[in-house]
Parts: structure tokens; sequence; C-alpha cells
């Protein structure tokens, strides 16, 4: 699945994604460190073996959250910011919500402050799944505006005086006088 975007958007995405991928790895009690199974390295692959899962999962695409591999943790990306929509619909929410708390925690630092602002707005206009989000919470207010009930003189007001209820209608300004409550009977 191919992300088509601009390439210093997707580097900043990733950068902050990995770090967001190694902070979940720790609170799960797991290494931060994302082996990568492609590596040549020696080093590097006694490294994974000793932090990967064992459960031989890892050779499906996309399994665990958190990621066990660097590869595991792209195609995740890649996916949420993709056209699939329906993959852990939850995890760009907490990956947004994330870089907002950092956004917050860093006050003392304006630079660092306004760069997790502008990855959660990279983050906010990426991923379709926000973005899906985003438009259902603006159509929904836009339906609670237009089909609000409004006060309607005709239907409250003439019911009352025709029914000869005890309800105030001072806040009409066409019926104030023949309040049955402070009007003059």
């Amino acid at each position: 699945m191919a992300v088509q975007l601009p390439s210093s958007k997707w580097t900043v995405l990733k950068r902050s994604w990995m770090e967001f991928a190694r902070c979940e790895r720790q609170q799960y009690g797991l290494h931060p460190f994302l082996p990568s199974f492609v590596s040549s390295s020696r080093n590097l692959e006694s490294h994974a073996v000793k932090y990967a899962c064992s459960c031989r999962k890892s050779a499906i695409t996309f399994p665990h959250w958190p990621p066990t591999s660097y590869e595991e943790a792209l195609e995740q990306l890649r996916c949420i910011l993709g056209n699939n929509i329906d993959h852990r619909k939850s995890l760009a929410s907490c990956w947004l919500s994330s870089v907002n708390q950092k956004a917050f925690d860093e006050v003392s630092v304006p630079d660092r402050r306004n760069w997790y602002r502008h990855v959660a707005h990279l983050i906010e206009t990426s991923c379709p799944r926000l973005l899906e989000k985003q438009i259902k919470e603006e159509r929904a207010d836009l339906h609670r505006q237009t089909h609000s009930k409004a006060f309607s003189c005709s239907t409250f007001c003439d019911t009352v005086l025709r029914e000869r209820r005890h309800y105030c209608l001072c806040h009409c300004g066409r019926h104030r006088e023949e309040c049955p409550v402070h009007g003059d009977r």
C-alpha cells in the first residue's frame, strides 16, 4: 500500500510514529529498540533475536501492537496513513493523543511544543481515519444546528393561551402582555 505524501511530511510523521511505537513498547515492558529483521549486520540480528517476539507471528505483516520490528512499525504506519481505515481504528487516535500530550508537556520549550503541534496537525490532515472522524463530527454539528428545535411562538404560546395553562409567556415579545402568570388578567 503506497502512501502518497511529500518526503518532508513522511519523514516527520515517521519520526513521530517511531517515537510513539518506542514509548508504547516501554509501557508494555518491552525494550524500546525496534529490531530490523532485514539487517545484514550480525550485531543487529543478534539484538533483534534477543528482543523480538518468539511467537512466529512476525512473519505476518502487522499482527502485533506494539510492533516487534522496525518493518512491522513501518507497515502499521502505512496502514494508518493509507486507505486502510479499518486497520486498528483507535491506533491513529492514540498516536494523535500522545503527540498532543507531548505538546502540552513541553510548555517550557516553545520550539518543541510548536514542533509537536505541527506534527499533530500533520497527523490530523494525513490520516484518513481521523479525517473521516472529523467530517462526521462536522456533519453532526451542522445537523444539530439546522435541526435543533427553536422556540416557536405559534406552537407554544397559542397552546398555552388556548388551553389556559399556567405557564409564563414573558419571554415572547408578542404575548408578554397576555402572560397567564405575570400579566394583567
